[in-house]
């Protein structure tokens, strides 16, 4: 029986309802600073495991000029030192370090592989001029040391710090600044994203929306709105906010926003400005300041490059090598299912392709055969999402489905349907038609390219998704495609399917 889930009739998410007048929010007083810094990722044990990196990486260099190919230990070890220092400084200069709700991400791993290069590669251009044998040995040696050192020490801190029982302490308390719905967006993001660090301990947005509401609610988390957007000193001081989130509001001018940097410098407070976009991806923006004024420029939507060449050539090899290695599991799989209950070996059932195309899916079938007729007395036991149909213990499902279903082995005949070019190795989620009867504009979009046998959806909690977040990530991905982004996806469902995040 088919694993995706069934919709049930739409539930809209209830339309936040007004609020009464918030209290006034009291005068500002100046606070003197006491030079105290605001919480942030601690950076000197980070400089520390950096420093205990290059030593080794320099170290091992070092050993192998003096002892293996006997140079100069004067300018092998001038050398060394140099290569040293200037690399630690580099690292050291990390902005993402500095800047609490950008800590540990793509940017902070972007300044290791460059500053690492730079100095190394620097390196290796000395060397055409001075034939130095420690100089050849800081690039052959050191250099791979030293970036793979750093990177694993980097995602090992990025490991503790979500997981470390001091964690709550270390989250930087954050203030939201602007209109209503961009504060809300961006208060969503970062609860999306907890390796941030951030703690949101209020909003503030425009005078006549905090007349209207009182906090800003998202999913089952309540953020009160502490004041409007020119009483944010006000605020900090309310909420003792070391971060202040500012997106897109009518109410602050160039002036008004210059005049805040300077008083958030006055008080050590860091400041982060959102542009006011969501779910795009880094790679579709350039970053250029024109006239004095930063500007974003956002590439158009890569579903197109989703049709390319390449990804058709990377779904074919792919799907055929995975059905050739995974033969003796689809063997018994087949075996398992046809001799353990009544009923054929695979389901074949409709969903909906690429630009609204309906195509006959393949999969194993993993209930009883009387599954749909016995879906009726089972809709008020439903733990999905509020349009789709989940039990977490369907008793329609077979005991050689539900293992079939945990670790997804019941998806593997799809890979038939991308080799057949009716689905892809990564796309969104199958879509059935009742389903898709259903979708507004914005949703529409999820048919702009194929389905996939897996997606963002599948790396990301499956089942346990709620419908608009599972709606989110498959329109994200069609937006953002690139061929990276499906390797990664594919390396993360690995895990999540090891794992069996989600299933059920």
């Amino acid at each position: 029986m088919n694993r995706e889930p069934v919709p049930s009739p739409h539930r809209a998410p209830p339309e936040l309802a007004p609020k009464a007048d918030m209290a006034a929010t009291p005068a500002y007083t100046p606070v003197p600073h006491d030079g105290a810094s605001p919480r942030r990722l601690p950076a000197g044990m980070v400089t520390a495991t950096d420093a205990c990196v290059g030593i080794v990486a320099v170290g091992a260099g070092l050993v192998v000029a003096l002892w293996h190919d006997h140079a100069d230990p004067r300018w092998s070890v001038l050398f060394a030192f140099i290569a040293l220092v200037l690399w630690l400084s580099l690292l050291a200069w990390s902005k993402a370090l500095a800047v609490p709700l950008l800590r540990m991400g793509t940017a902070e791993f972007r300044h290791v592989v460059v500053s690492t290069f730079v100095v190394f590669g620097g390196a290796a251009v000395v060397y055409t001029f001075h034939n130095n044998l420690m100089l050849d040995r800081l690039v052959t040696v050191t250099l791979p040391i030293a970036l793979a050192g750093v990177l694993l020490a980097r995602l090992g801190w990025v490991r503790w710090l979500q997981v470390a029982p001091t964690r709550e302490a270390r989250l930087t308390p954050t203030l939201v600044v602007g209109g209503y719905y961009s504060a809300r967006a961006t208060s969503a993001a970062l609860l999306r994203a907890p390796e941030s660090g951030t703690r949101i301990v209020g909003v503030c947005v425009p005078d006549a929306d905090a007349r209207e509401h009182t906090s800003v609610q998202i999913d089952d988390t309540e953020i009160p709105v502490v004041g409007t957007d020119h009483e944010i000193l006000a605020a900090l001081d309310a909420t003792g906010a070391t971060a202040v989130a500012l997106t897109a509001t009518d109410s602050l001018g160039p002036g008004d926003l210059r005049r805040l940097i300077w008083e958030l410098e006055e008080r050590d407070v860091e400041l982060i400005v959102t542009p006011g976009v969501v779910d795009i991806a880094g790679h579709r923006i350039v970053f250029q300041s024109v006239g004095d004024m930063p500007m974003l420029h956002i590439a158009r939507p890569q579903h197109a490059h989703a049709d390319s060449l390449a990804k058709r050539a990377f779904d074919v090899a792919f799907s055929a090598g995975a059905l050739l290695a995974m033969s003796p599991v689809l063997i018994a799989a087949a075996i398992a299912v046809k001799f353990t209950s009544p009923g054929p070996v695979f389901y074949n059932a409709e969903r909906i392709g690429e630009n609204g195309e309906p195509f006959t899916m393949h999969k194993f079938r993993s209930m009883y055969i009387d599954a749909d007729q016995r879906l009726a007395e089972l809709e008020a036991q439903s733990e999905g999402n509020g349009v789709l149909f989940k039990m977490r213990n369907d008793p329609r499902i077979t005991p050689v489905g539900g293992f079939l279903r945990r670790y997804s082995l019941d998806e593997l005949p799809q890979f038939i349907n991308v080799l057949k070019g009716e689905m892809s190795v990564v796309g969104p989620r199958p879509a059935l038609r009742r389903e898709v009867e259903q979708y507004s504009t914005v949703m529409q979009r999820r048919l702009l390219v194929k389905p996939g046998v897996t997606g963002a959806w599948q790396v990301n909690g499956r089942s346990d998704l709620s419908w608009n977040e599972s709606i989110r990530l498959d329109i994200g991905y069609v937006e953002n495609w690139s061929l990276a982004r499906d390797v990664g996806i594919v390396l993360k469902t690995v895990r999540a399917v090891v794992a069996s995040d989600g299933a059920y």
